[in-house]
């Protein structure tokens, strides 16, 4: 008989990650315990000075890395976009070219 350890859940960050409820199909709440996003990596040039200031803001704030940084500040522009146009982009036609080319 194995003895369970009083304390910490059997993940340690289930002490601080908090949890998060989700409407089942069926109309009644769920819990689900984590919400991993898939994360896609990008490649792109901003200029010195934007990242420079990025590099700042993360080292004075603990716990904030710079994907999280550009994450916010991406879905924060977005945002404000959609808003301005009235509704959301639609889904693009193709992948974009390199380098900004027109399409």
């Amino acid at each position: 008989m194995s003895k369970k350890r009083a304390g910490l859940a059997s993940n340690p960050l289930d002490a601080v990650v908090p949890t998060a409820s989700l409407p089942a199909s069926n109309g009644a709440t769920k819990v689900v315990e984590h919400i991993k996003a898939v994360k896609k990596r990008c490649t792109f040039h901003i200029s010195e000075d934007v990242a420079d200031k990025a590099r700042d803001v993360v080292w004075w704030t603990p716990g904030l890395t710079l994907a999280d940084l550009v994450e916010r500040a991406m879905r924060s522009e977005i945002e404000r976009m959609e808003k301005a146009k009235g509704e959301p982009f639609p889904k693009r036609e193709s992948e974009l070219k390199p380098g900004g080319a027109i399409r």
